[in-house]
């Protein structure tokens, strides 16, 4: 998505001045891929794993990407805000934003077929988010993180399901998921019968 985004507006929207369209697009990067989607996901791994273990590291790694390239992108249109941010983020006095060209973000293998997935995968969300707040409602549910789905999709869905193994509950915001190829789709939601961990809220076995 950072990539995406990037390219958009590197390549596009300030090539031809349009700097609305690239203002349009930042908002709407951080408001719904980042804050309402990613950093929802992650901010449970950075608060709660260990402080060297991959899971936290390559969580850094990724937001690391994602921050300097939006920094870079934000720099032409709120240049005061980008370069008091890019001191703090390089930690260097005497850097700019102005001696930088964009930064160049990783190559993703199979992004076409990734982005789709992902795509796919946040559909689904929306789709349990919805009843998961039907049993909220009605007082069954506190938070997301007490909630079991149990999960019949198609066999695509299923195996998009499958690539995140068990970093699925994570994606979904619930503490355990399940899930089987159906021809009707269906997402059943049920209070977890487990205990609340006192450190990562999940509702667990053990």
């Amino acid at each position: 998505m950072a990539q995406q985004l990037q390219q958009r507006i590197a390549g596009d929207y300030y090539e031809r001045f349009t700097f609305h369209f690239a203002v349009q697009n930042i908002v709407a990067y951080c408001a719904e891929d980042l804050g309402a989607f990613y950093l929802d996901i992650l901010k449970d791994r950075l608060y709660t794993t260990q402080a060297n273990s991959h899971a936290r590291r390559s969580a850094q790694t990724a937001l690391w990407h994602i921050t300097r390239s939006l920094l870079l992108l934000i720099s032409p249109i709120l240049c005061f805000t980008a370069e008091e941010a890019w001191t703090v983020f390089e930690g260097k006095d005497d850097d700019s934003t102005l001696f930088q060209l964009w930064h160049t973000l990783p190559e993703v293998a199979d992004a076409e077929a990734l982005s789709a997935t992902w795509t796919r995968l946040r559909e689904l969300r929306a789709q349990a988010n919805k009843e998961i707040e039907v049993l909220r409602a009605a007082e069954q549910l506190g938070s997301s993180l007490q909630a079991e789905l149990d999960i019949e999709a198609s066999e695509e869905d299923c195996a998009a399901l499958a690539s995140l193994g068990d970093d699925a509950r994570f994606e979904l915001i619930v503490s355990k998921v399940r899930y089987r190829p159906s021809a009707t789709a269906r997402i059943q939601v049920s209070p977890s019968a487990a205990q609340k961990c006192e450190r990562c809220w999940h509702y667990t076995d053990d």
